[in-house]
């Protein structure tokens, strides 16, 4: 599996539920959530791989549970979704819901 942005994961994993981890995040028990999308949880994203950005519209905004530090997750937008910064990941054994 080559470099993805969220986008493009959404679409290769058919939704929402997976989680990433950020490259510039260092702390080890810090990752995401991906909840939402363009606010849709599956199905196919507007616009052409890989931005998914339609002309004129504005971009899809992704929304994940952040956990930072291994504190509770906090749901707020994800900054960059487009960019290949982030990585997916499997479920933390640490996560908490």
């Amino acid at each position: 599996m080559g470099t993805e942005n969220i986008y493009q994961m959404f679409t290769r994993l058919g939704g929402v539920g997976f989680f990433v981890k950020r490259n510039s995040w260092s702390h080890p028990h810090a990752a995401a959530r991906v909840i939402s999308v363009g606010g849709l949880t599956n199905g196919a994203l507007p616009g052409l791989p890989p931005y998914h950005q339609p002309p004129g519209a504005k971009k899809l905004i992704a929304m994940a549970a952040i956990s930072y530090r291994g504190e509770p997750a906090q749901v707020q937008e994800l900054t960059s979704p487009g960019t290949f910064a982030y990585t997916w990941i499997e479920r933390p054994t640490w996560w908490q819901e």
